[in-house]
C-alpha cells in the first residue's frame, strides 16, 4: 500500500468510527471550508464535530491540522450556535510530545489530541475485550492431558482441504482471507481440530491487531454452545460479553454493527443437533430441522456488514450436502468450504513429540489431534504400539480393554472387564443423542453403573465415575462429559450389540430412540468379538438376532445387525428383511458376495450410495421411496440398475471419476490397476476393502496382476493388509491421501517412483 493509500485508508477508518459515535451523521464526512478540505465535519441534533486525521508523525503537519481545526470550530459555532462544537486531532499511533505541543500552541485546549485506539475505545475498548477473550474457552479446545483446562497449548499445523478443487491450504492462508473480508466454512469430525484451527485464526488476527499490521479490525469469537435457544445476534453478543465479563455489551454490539469485527463462529452444529443416522425422519423434515437449528448463525451471516471477514466451523456430516450447508447458513454458493485433513506423518510426529512420544503408532490409530494427545498424555499409546500386529478391530478391542483395566486398577472398586461393560452401556445410552458422543451427565453414569453392576456406586466408585475412561469434559458449566472420539464410541457400542446377538431374547435393547448407527469400526469390532466367542456359529446367531429385532420393528438395531451380518460373511438371508425409515451415511452395492435379493429398503435416506460391479442384479436389494444424496460409481440416472422405485437422487459421479472410467483409461496396465485400487481403498469412504472387492470391476485377463500391484502399493506404505479370520482387508495409510489424491485428479500426468514401478507391471 502506498503512503497516499495508507493515508486515505486511515482517514476512512476514522470517519467510519466517528459516524457510529455520532448517530445521525450517515453520509457526512469530508468537506471544504474556506477553500481547504477538512477530513470530517459531522453534525447531528446534539453536537457539531470537526476531525483531522493523520498517519504522519511530523509536528509541522500537526500544527497545520490544528489551524484547520480552529477554522472548522469557528465555522461550526457560527453555523450551529445552538449546539456545542468539538474538535479532534487523531493520529495512527499515540501522539508524540512534539505533536501535542504543536497543537496546544495553536489551539490551546480547544482541540483534543488522541490516537485511533483511544478514539475507537469510545465505541469499544478493544484491548480490554481481547484480554478477557484470550482467557475464555474456545469451543471444544481443551488440554488433552487435563480436560478441565481450557488452554489446549500451542497449535499444531494441519492441512486444510478445499472441497471445491481439492487444493491444500494452511491456517495462515485462511487468516489472510479473513483479513481480506472473505467468508468461509471449516468442517471436521469430532476431535479433528476445528476449534483449535479457528482459535489459531483468532490469535493470528489478535497479533496483527496489536502489532498494528491490521489495526482497523479485531476478531470477535463466539462459541455457539453458549447460545442455546438464541436467534438474535444482538442478544448473542450481549450474552457473550457477559460470559467473559466484558463490562459494556452494548459497545461490543456497536463494534460489530460498525464493521470493526472479523466474526469467528465456533460450532454451527452445537446449538441444536437433529439426528443424522438411525432415526425415523424423512429427508425434507431433516433438512428443515437443520435449517431451523442454525437460525442464529444464519442471522449473523445476513446481518454482519460487508468488509470484515467471517468464518464458521462445524461437524462434517451435520448437513447432507454442501448445497444444504450453504443454503442453511445463507452463504453464497461459491463460498469456500475447507475440511480438516488427518495429520500427515511428519505433523503427527511433531505433535506427539510435544507430548513426550517419539515412537511410530499403528496405522489404525486415528490421526486426530484430540485423541492422539489424550492417548499420549495417559500413557495409552504404548498399549496401541503393543497391538501393532493386530487388525484395527482386534487392536481397538485390545486397547479399550487395557484402558479400562488400567483405570480400574488405579481407582479401584470394580474389575476392568466390568468397568468396560459400564462404558459400553454408556455408549449405548448416548445413541439417543444427535452426535452419539454425549452429553453424559453424572446421573447417566450412575444409571449405567447400576444397569451393569445391579447396585449403586459407593463413595470410592463415585470417584471412578468422575474420572471415567474414554470420556472428557463436554460443558464445564454443567459438568457433562462426552466420548473423547467417535471411534472410541463405536468400539464401545460394539459390546452391547455383541451381547444382544448372543442372547436376543434375554438381553434387551430398545433402539427406537437411537439416532446413530453402530458404524464401520463398531461393526468390525463386534464381528471380531462374536467370532472369538461363537466361532462358526456366529452366522447362525446373527440371522436369529436379525429375525428377532425385525419382528419388534427395531429399525436402527436391524440396520446394525444387517451390516454385522455382511461383516461376518453371511451369504444368504433365509427371510425377507425390510429396513424402514433410517438414515444411512453410506451403502455399497455389488461389493459383497451375499445374496441380498430378499432385502428391501423403504423410505430411507442414504447419504452416499456406492455402486460397484455386480454379476447378478437379482442378488441386489430393492429400494422403495428412498432418497440418495450422492451416487458414486455411475454418472447418470440411466446407468442405474433396475432396483429403484419412486426414489429421489442427488448428484452423480463425474464420468471421469468412476471405477469403470479409470479401468478404461489409456494408461499402462499396472498404473491403471493401481489407480483403481487406490480409489477404492483411499478415495471412497469406509473401513477398508476386502481383497475380493478390490478385484471386482477389473477385466478378468488383468486380475492376475493385482497381487503385484498390491505388493508395490504396500511396500510404498500407501495401503496395508489386515486379517479378520481368513478374510484379507486392505486399508489406507491415511497420511498418504494427499499424494494419492493428486494422482487420481491427474492420472495422465502422475509422476513418482511408485508410479514408475506400477508402469512396469
Amino acid at each position: 500500500m502506498s503512503k497516499q493509500e495508507d493515508d486515505t485508508a486511515f482517514e476512512n477508518e476514522v470517519r467510519r468510527i466517528a459516524r457510529w459515535l455520532y448517530p445521525g451523521t450517515d453520509g457526512q464526512g469530508a468537506m471544504s471550508i474556506a477553500g481547504r478540505e477538512r477530513d470530517a465535519i459531522l453534525v447531528n441534533d446534539d453536537v457539531a464535530v470537526a476531525i483531522e486525521a493523520t498517519v504522519s508523525r511530523n509536528s509541522a503537519k500537526a500544527r497545520s491540522d490544528a489551524e484547520k481545526l480552529i477554522d472548522s470550530l469557528n465555522y461550526l459555532r457560527a453555523t450551529y450556535p445552538d449546539r456545542p462544537a468539538q474538535a479532534f486531532f487523531i493520529t495512527s499511533s499515540e501522539p508524540s510530545d512534539q505533536q501535542r505541543d504543536a497543537v496546544e500552541r495553536v489551539a490551546g485546549q480547544a482541540v483534543t489530541c488522541m490516537s485511533l485506539d483511544v478514539f475507537r475505545s469510545r465505541l469499544v475498548d478493544v484491548g480490554e475485550y481481547l484480554t478477557l477473550r484470550d482467557l475464555a474457552p474456545f469451543g471444544s479446545a481443551r488440554d488433552p492431558a487435563d480436560d478441565q483446562n481450557p488452554n489446549p497449548g500451542d497449535y499444531s499445523p494441519i492441512d486444510l482441504l478445499d472441497l471445491r478443487d481439492q487444493s491444500t491450504h494452511t491456517v495462515d492462508g485462511l487468516t489472510e482471507s479473513i483479513r481480506a473480508g472473505k467468508r468461509w466454512v471449516l468442517l471436521g469430525d469430532y476431535g479433528a481440530g476445528k476449534s483449535m484451527t479457528l482459535r489459531e485464526v483468532y490469535f493470528s488476527l489478535v497479533r496483527m491487531y496489536r502489532s498494528g499490521t491490521d489495526s482497523y479490525r479485531f476478531p470477535l469469537y463466539l462459541n455457539m454452545r453458549e447460545h442455546q435457544a438464541q436467534t438474535d445476534p444482538v442478544e448473542a453478543i450481549e450474552r457473550h460479553a457477559r460470559k467473559i465479563s466484558y463490562p459494556r455489551p452494548d459497545k461490543l454490539v456497536r463494534a460489530w454493527r460498525s464493521g470493526m469485527c472479523h466474526l469467528l463462529i465456533d460450532g454451527f452444529d452445537e446449538i441444536y443437533s437433529p439426528p443424522l443416522a438411525g432415526v425415523s425422519r424423512d429427508a425434507d423434515s431433516l433438512r428443515e430441522l437443520n435449517y431451523q437449528a442454525v437460525e442464529l448463525v444464519r442471522a449473523f451471516v445476513r446481518e454482519s456488514p460487508s468488509g470484515p471477514g467471517l468464518a464458521v466451523n462445524g461437524r462434517t456430516h451435520y448437513f447432507a450436502s454442501q448445497e444444504d450447508l450453504l443454503t442453511a447458513l445463507d452463504l453464497d454458493s461459491d463460498t469456500p468450504i475447507y475440511s480438516l485433513s488427518d495429520f500427515s506423518a511428519g505433523q503427527m510426529r511433531q505433535y506427539l513429540s510435544r507430548h513426550g512420544w517419539s515412537t511410530d503408532v499403528p496405522e489404525w490409530v486415528p490421526r486426530r489431534p484430540l485423541l492422539l494427545g489424550w492417548l499420549a498424555s495417559r500413557g495409552h499409546l504404548q498399549s496401541a504400539v503393543d497391538a501393532n500386529h493386530l487388525s484395527p478391530a482386534d487392536g481397538w478391542d485390545w486397547l479399550l480393554g487395557v484402558i479400562c483395566r488400567r483405570d480400574a486398577r488405579v481407582e479401584g472398586g470394580i474389575p476392568g472387564d466390568l468397568l468396560r461393560q459400564v462404558l459400553e452401556r454408556i455408549a449405548t445410552n448416548v445413541r439417543h443423542t444427535a452426535n452419539g458422543l454425549g452429553p453424559v451427565y453424572v446421573d447417566d453414569l450412575r444409571s449405567a453403573f447400576r444397569d451393569v453392576m445391579k447396585y449403586p456406586p459407593n463413595e470410592k466408585q463415585e470417584v471412578l465415575l468422575r474420572r471415567f475412561p474414554g470420556l472428557i469434559i463436554d460443558n464445564p458449566s454443567t459438568g457433562s462429559k462426552r466420548f473423547i472420539d467417535a471411534d472410541v464410541a463405536q468400539v464401545a457400542r460394539a459390546g452391547d450389540i455383541s451381547r444382544y446377538v448372543m442372547s436376543p431374547s434375554s438381553f434387551l435393547l430398545d433402539s427406537k430412540l437411537w439416532m446413530n448407527l453402530l458404524g464401520p469400526l463398531g461393526t468390525a469390532v463386534s464381528a471380531a468379538l462374536l467370532e472369538k466367542v461363537l466361532q462358526e456359529k456366529a452366522s447362525g446367531a446373527i440371522n436369529h438376532a436379525l429375525t428377532h429385532a425385525s419382528r419388534r420393528h427395531q429399525d436402527t438395531l436391524v440396520v446394525d445387525l444387517f451390516f454385522l451380518a455382511l461383516e461376518l460373511d453371511v451369504t444368504d438371508f433365509d427371510f425377507r428383511l425390510t429396513i424402514r425409515e433410517v438414515i444411512l451415511p453410506e451403502f455399497r452395492l455389488g461389493e459383497d458376495e451375499a445374496n441380498l435379493g430378499s432385502v428391501e429398503f423403504q423410505d430411507c435416506i442414504i447419504e452416499r450410495l456406492e455402486i460397484g460391479n455386480y454379476d447378478n442384479v437379482d442378488k441386489l436389494p430393492k429400494f422403495w421411496g428412498c432418497e440418495f444424496v450422492e451416487i458414486d460409481g455411475v454418472a447418470r440416472y440411466d446407468d442405474l440398475p433396475p432396483l429403484f422405485n419412486d426414489c429421489k437422487f442427488g448428484s452423480f459421479s463425474r464420468e471421469a471419476s468412476t471405477t469403470n472410467a479409470l479401468v478404461n483409461l489409456n494408461l499402462p496396465r499396472g498404473l491403471r490397476l493401481g489407480l483403481v485400487i487406490l480409489r477404492k481403498v483411499h478415495a471412497q469412504k469406509g473401513a477398508g476393502r476386502k481383497d475380493t472387492a478390490l478385484r471386482k470391476g477389473i477385466p478378468p485377463q488383468e486380475r492376475q496382476y493385482v497381487n503385484a500391484v498390491l505388493d508395490v502399493l504396500a511396500s510404498a506404505r500407501l495401503v496395508y493388509a489386515s486379517k479378520r479370520g481368513s478374510v484379507t482387508v486392505w486399508l489406507p495409510v491415511k497420511s498418504q491421501y494427499p499424494r494419492v489424491r493428486k494422482w487420481l485428479s491427474s492420472p495422465e500426468t502422475a509422476r513418482d517412483d511408485v508410479v514408475d514401478k506400477l508402469r512396469s507391471i
